[in-house]
């Protein structure tokens, strides 16, 4: 019991961190956009680079580093139309059927991943203005998926309680 606690608050560290740094990805990236906005409408002189680092860089790290928190705070997207209308039996077998798939999705998703990074910096590949390493937004993707797929790991057996936030509608108590 005592090792489990020390694993959530490590992973909850880690969350911490991860949300702190997508957060502050897309204050960039709004700072960013804002900039090149005025630049191009006001002065006609749009910020070189400006859409390629949000695209290949702010936007990844974003939605990589930010997933996690996602999916603790319940914010995933659903289709329940049929699901609801099933007994609950079906229904518990087809969510813990979900909750395993996604784990085992976002473990199997990391192996490309994580060659991608390695693709990318043994490559040396950059952006072409500016001249940014893309293995650094890269890794935001297995990072993001390896956090995610953990959480949901934990979560595995709180799919009997309904208290999973893959299926918990909007804001969960669990959030940090």
């Amino acid at each position: 019991r005592e090792q489990e606690k020390g694993m959530e608050k490590v992973l909850g560290r880690v969350e911490k961190w991860s949300t702190h740094v997508a957060v502050l990805s897309i204050f960039v990236m709004m700072l960013l956009t804002t900039a090149d906005a005025i630049g191009r409408y006001l002065f006609s002189f749009p910020l070189p680079g400006a859409y390629e680092v949000t695209e290949k860089y702010l936007m990844v790290i974003a939605v990589y580093l930010g997933a996690s928190y996602t999916y603790r705070g319940g914010s995933t997207i659903r289709i329940t139309l049929l699901v609801d209308r099933l007994p609950r039996g079906v229904k518990m077998a087809l969510q813990v059927f979900a909750q395993i798939f996604s784990i085992c999705y976002g473990f199997f998703l990391m192996v490309p991943a994580v060659e991608c990074v390695l693709r990318a910096y043994n490559q040396k590949l950059t952006l072409s203005s500016p001249q940014l390493p893309l293995w650094v937004p890269f890794t935001a993707i297995p990072i993001g998926l390896l956090l995610m797929s953990l959480f949901m790991l934990r979560d595995l057996p709180r799919v009997r309680a309904g208290r999973s936030a893959l299926f918990h509608e909007g804001g969960s108590s669990d959030v940090m």
